[in-house]
């Protein structure tokens, strides 16, 4: 009998083989199906926290030896892409694949839990808000199941990083899922001992990760760090952010009372500012280069968010939004206080439109709109209406 703490068996990416009997059902020739699954690769962007490893998937698939669930999701993540796209076709798609995955739980494995996730991302950039949530639960529970939370020293480098990548995804849903509301909160991060995810080229390649842990020990420098570890590290820093200022407006108490908190909040985003590598820290003077790099898509996330999680911290006195606290509390609130935390909240968000506005010279509307939503859990970030 297994011991409780020994890992859950799981099989390596190229490891699994979907059954014969099985048929793809998508009413696609081989040709369709590469091209959807090539969409899929070129058009998604890192910081969505790709999982699979596309040299892999390409192999697999055209062995015929890709999970066909697995397949049906992935194509219809990719045909959306594609101009002239069939909405209804892909949403039957995805509506089958989830109910093949439903209807199989007794047999889950890892190329379903990979599926599942694609299906919960689809349906967050389609705005199915309900469905996403209701599959949520099942990915998280599944991937402590097959405890992707610890690292797999057994098995090789390209593997370990597809786990690894795979459970932060869900992690980061988790975190968009839950902002700040601790009760529904799937992923802590306190049970989770992997690493953060490796660059781009050392996945492609099965290299060993040198990526950190999440909790950076003292005098280690980054290296081999994917510019998505940075983001997973600055959503932890806004969940922090969030449940402090719920907590604040729960309680119905002045947040100069939390002042302390507050100011250990602000040193965590300044510290963030401080390890960004060079390639990610913000500098006008090259701004314009940094627009068309590699990690364009990456710098702009990271600079938008950095700068949203500040107007978070501080908008407690903002009047005629949600997040303010009350007249009353704001009355006993000292002056200087609400004064403070008005001007911090009100120049980051001026920061935040500088910085669009500059993008914009670089950029057009329609990009900088695309990659703000076509991204799940950055869809709703950086909205200034009222503040």
């Amino acid at each position: 009998m297994r011991n409780s703490t020994d890992p859950v068996p799981t099989a390596g990416i190229g490891q699994e083989v979907s059954s014969p009997g099985m048929a793809r059902g998508l009413g696609a020739d081989k040709a369709g199906e590469g091209k959807y699954i090539q969409a899929y690769f070129d058009n998604t962007k890192s910081a969505s926290c790709v999982f699979l490893h596309r040299p892999t998937v390409l192999s697999k698939w055209s062995q015929g030896k890709l999970d066909p669930i697995l397949l049906k999701a992935l194509c219809a993540a990719g045909r959306r892409f594609l101009e002239g796209v069939d909405n209804d076709l892909v949403q039957a798609w995805m509506h089958e694949a989830r109910l093949s995955i439903l209807a199989r739980l007794n047999k889950f494995s890892l190329s379903r839990l990979q599926a599942l996730v694609l299906m919960i991302q689809f349906y967050l950039r389609n705005g199915d808000t309900v469905e996403a949530w209701n599959l949520m639960s099942l990915a998280a529970r599944f991937a402590f199941t097959l405890r992707l939370n610890y690292e797999r020293p057994d098995l090789d480098p390209l593997t370990q990083e597809s786990h690894r990548r795979l459970f932060w995804a869900i992690y980061l849903l988790d975190r968009l899922f839950s902002s700040g509301t601790e009760d529904l909160s799937l992923c802590h991060l306190e049970r989770i001992h992997i690493r953060l995810p490796c660059d781009d080229r050392s996945f492609e390649r099965g290299i060993v990760s040198r990526a950190e842990y999440f909790k950076r020990e003292e005098g280690t420098e980054a290296s081999g760090m994917d510019p998505l570890a940075y983001l997973i590290r600055l959503y932890e820093c806004r969940e922090k952010i969030l449940i402090h200022t719920k907590q604040v407006r729960r309680q119905g108490i002045s947040p100069a009372a939390m002042a302390d908190t507050q100011a250990a909040l602000q040193e965590e985003l300044d510290q963030f500012e401080v390890s960004l590598p060079d390639h990610l820290q913000y500098r006008a003077e090259s701004l314009a280069i940094l627009a068309y790099s590699a990690d364009a898509h990456s710098f702009f996330l990271i600079r938008t968010i950095w700068l949203q999680c500040h107007c978070d911290l501080y908008r407690f006195f903002v009047p005629g939004i949600r997040e303010s606290v009350s007249s009353t509390v704001t009355a006993n609130t000292p002056v200087e206080y609400v004064d403070f935390c008005t001007d911090k909240c009100l120049s980051s968000a001026l920061k935040l439109c500088d910085f669009w506005t500059d993008m914009l010279q670089l950029w057009t509307a329609d990009l900088i709109e695309e990659t703000l939503v076509d991204e799940p859990r950055f869809a709703d970030e950086p909205r200034l209406e009222g503040r």
